[in-house]
């Protein structure tokens, strides 16, 4: 009985399907605005290297928008030391493709690094890019550059100071603003909005739907 009714009388009725509309355009509307208004903020994005270190220190990576790698671009994250692994999220422009990347671990006087991942997030931690460990390479002042169980395993020259490590680039890699928007807000709240717009109209109709009072009575 409710399916029939709601086939012959919610999705058959204009007055019904008016409102279905409106609300449609009702939720594009709002979780539009909300995402070039409110979210344009949170549109941050970062490569995200999961590393473990005995010591403390400051890691840095250089990013390449198309102007070489250069002081100016570039961005710096704290390494906990204590040999567990913390994820070193290093901020990068979401707007401007990448063309190539380098990043400079901490200058540790003894010890190993180890590495197990590299990609690209967002603010949230969702996963945007993943990168192939195997397009590590190590550049500089690298004393021990291994791969053991999956991970990158190294360690640096005596008395060095600017240790280096390329991040293979392919293709150069973007992301457009309405895919980070979609991915963050756009699609979801659309969808939360315009559910609650139909469970509304579908409650509305029943309760105006004399047919149906007397059906219920």
């Amino acid at each position: 009985k409710m399916r029939a009714w709601i086939n012959k009388v919610f999705f058959s009725d204009k007055k019904i399907k008016r409102l279905l509309w409106a609300a449609l355009l009702f939720a594009i509307m709002i979780s539009g605005w909300r995402a070039l208004t409110l979210y344009s903020g949170d549109m941050s994005v970062f490569v995200r290297v999961s590393m473990k270190s005995v010591e403390a220190g400051t890691a840095a990576l250089y990013y390449d928008v198309g102007q070489g790698l250069n002081s100016k671009h570039v961005s710096i994250s704290s390494v906990y030391g204590g040999g567990t692994f913390n994820d070193v999220k290093l901020e990068i422009p979401f707007n401007k493709a990448l063309f190539h990347l380098r990043f400079d671990p901490p200058s540790i006087s003894e010890g190993e690094i180890v590495i197990n991942k590299v990609d690209i997030v967002d603010r949230y931690g969702r996963i945007l890019y993943d990168f192939n460990l195997n397009g590590l390479k190590p550049v500089n002042q690298i004393k021990k550059f291994d791969f053991i169980n999956g991970n990158i395993q190294f360690s640096l020259d005596e008395k060095a100071n600017d240790p280096q490590i390329n991040i293979l680039v392919d293709r150069p890699i973007s992301f457009k603003r309405l895919q980070l928007l979609s991915l963050m807000w756009v699609v979801p709240e659309f969808i939360i909005l315009f559910l609650i717009c139909v469970l509304l109209i579908y409650v509305w109709s029943r309760w105006t739907d004399p047919a149906r009072r007397r059906i219920e009575k």
